[in-house]
């Protein structure tokens, strides 16, 4: 499915923007060498393993082993570890510790010694642990998803592309993502949305957090061709712990909107944020998402935009996941006259993680 020959210079841009991403991936998934395994991990109901120790993120410890490639572990399993490696763990208080991981006689408390001394902690208190000299490989993780439904009434195909790779470390986090629909029917116009996001977040403090990133949308169901947007936001973790996080942000905008048949425009927005993520082991792992984005225009006296997400994301055999959807994206008023003012999407897709 092509663009229309009147989206060339936005078509141009998201290509480029795609190029990027699969780079990305081919970086996130590239071989790369690890230390030695000899971290011990003991759990609560007795098992015993024997490692290499990698990140605890999503509540899930990642280890690396010689004979079962590399396993996740539910956190709240977990009863004791021991490592000479040096990590840095971030608490549910966002405080953050570095050192390496010592037992006690007591289930669930170890000791993180660093050079500056020792702190014995719980580790339900434990939010994030990140290896402080891991390989680059293990800080890359992300998903492709893909959908395809189709109706033979009036011939309607749609194709849903959805990718996003991340690169983590214990201080920001860079990440780039894809989210494309390209839809087909008889009795209508070929269409296409999509949106490329890359940002970088930058932890400033405890539970406090600084966000930069840039924006590329195309959406033909509302006559947009290009909107190019820069966005910076500081927020706070309101909620911060291995099962749940929840996170609220201010800042500001500046786009540039080109509609159908219009010159481009620049546009002055605040912008209000809020994401929370929640992490189930019971049975599957399953991921929930919910995102909002509110825009109200500095330029446009009334004028406000909203973003709104929600997905649920389903690991059904080893890496392969099932996932399911639902945007949102409303204009208050649009810069064209007649243009519609919101755009509901539900998608369903099947996907790999990594």
């Amino acid at each position: 499915m092509g663009f229309r020959e009147r989206d060339v210079s936005g078509s141009r841009s998201l290509r480029i923007a795609e190029v990027l991403l699969c780079c990305a991936v081919i970086l996130a998934v590239g071989p790369a060498a690890s230390r030695e395994k000899t971290d011990q991990i003991w759990l609560k109901n007795g098992t015993f393993i024997i490692g290499e120790i990698k990140n605890l993120q999503a509540g899930m410890l990642s280890v690396g082993t010689d004979n079962m490639g590399t396993i996740s572990i539910e956190w709240i399993a977990v009863a004791s570890l021991k490592t000479d490696q040096y990590f840095t763990v971030t608490m549910t208080d966002g405080a953050i510790l570095t050192g390496s991981f010592v037992p006690v006689d007591e289930d669930g408390k170890v000791i993180v010694r660093g050079v500056m001394g020792e702190d014995e902690i719980a580790l339900i208190d434990v939010a994030a642990i990140m290896e402080l000299e891991g390989t680059f490989r293990d800080r890359w993780g992300g998903y492709v998803d893909l959908g395809l439904n189709y109706a033979s009434a009036n011939n309607q195909q749609d194709l849903t592309l959805a990718s996003m790779v991340r690169y983590t470390t214990s201080r920001y986090r860079w990440m780039v993502s894809l989210d494309a629909t390209y839809s087909d029917r008889d009795d209508a116009e070929r269409t296409s949305r999509e949106n490329f996001t890359t940002s970088y977040q930058h932890s400033v403090g405890r539970r406090r957090f600084w966000m930069a990133s840039i924006e590329l949308v195309r959406n033909e169901e509302l006559d947009l061709d290009l909107r190019t947007a820069f966005r910076g936001v500081h927020g706070w973790f309101l909620v911060l712990t291995p099962r749940a996080a929840l996170a609220l942000g201010a800042g500001g905008a500046v786009n540039r909107e080109r509609y159908s048949g219009e010159e481009g425009e620049w546009n002055a927005e605040a912008l209000l944020t809020g994401e929370y993520d929640l992490f189930l082991f019971e049975g599957r792992e399953t991921t929930l998402v919910a995102g909002l984005q509110i825009y109200p225009s500095l330029t446009t006296g009334g004028r406000y935009r909203l973003e709104f997400s929600l997905s649920l994301r389903r690991k059904m055999v080893h890496d392969l996941t099932f996932s399911i959807g639902l945007d949102e994206s409303y204009d208050s008023d649009p810069p064209r006259e007649g243009t519609e003012t919101s755009d509901l999407r539900v998608r369903t897709t099947l996907g790999w993680t990594f």
